[in-house]
């Protein structure tokens, strides 16, 4: 417990003992801040304010079931399986991409070889006049 006679609400909110009077107050730590109340009647206010910070900045803190941990750590486990699977498709599928490209532009090449023998083997024809 921190001593609280000069705080201000920040200080007050920033004591875990009065955060948990608070948010599960108990008769022990009810008794005591209680106590302190009427000891400094002038901090109710500054109470008041840290006691609304203290249960503004508080948050539900849900409790994960263990089925949902275990099927989160099933699925994990099988995604980095798939993704080991996966990882090695791109070295064999970059092959695969390079071979289509080598018969594409061997393909283009023949069709341009081709089309230059057919223009320079046929004689040019003039047109009649």
């Amino acid at each position: 417990m921190i001593e609280h006679q000069n705080s201000k609400p920040e200080h007050l909110a920033e004591d875990p003992y009065f955060c948990q009077w608070v948010t599960d107050p108990n008769p022990s730590n009810n008794a005591f801040w209680q106590a302190w109340l009427k000891k400094h009647p002038e901090k109710r206010s500054v109470a008041e304010e840290a006691s609304a910070l203290v249960l503004l900045l508080k948050f539900k803190e849900d409790e994960i079931p263990d089925k949902a941990i275990e099927r989160i750590r099933t699925h994990v486990a099988a995604g980095v399986e798939q993704e080991d699977s996966i990882t090695s498709l791109p070295t064999e599928t970059a092959g695969s991409r390079s071979r289509v490209w080598l018969k594409v532009a061997a393909a283009v090449t023949l069709a341009f070889v081709v089309g230059i023998w057919l223009v320079i083997s046929q004689p040019f024809k003039t047109r009649p006049v």
